[in-house]
């Protein structure tokens, strides 16, 4: 299998969302299938991934190092 762009790329944002949820749950007070809360926490979310480090700013948008 042949390794592209968009699938690393496909890769990175699933573990964001894994990274979001898991954050959301250690708080035992918030709901992680509530969009608003999910969003707030994946907006901290930083961690080494596939294409580099992955990290979001205030605004969602990814930022690139």
């Amino acid at each position: 299998m042949e390794l592209n762009v968009y699938s690393l790329a496909s890769y990175d944002a699933m573990l964001a969302v894994g990274y979001g949820i898991n954050a959301v749950l250690g708080t035992g007070l918030a709901d992680p299938t509530d969009g608003n809360v999910l969003l707030t926490y994946l907006k901290r979310v930083s961690f080494q991934g596939a294409t580099g480090t992955v990290k979001f700013d205030e605004d969602g948008n990814p930022v690139r190092y």
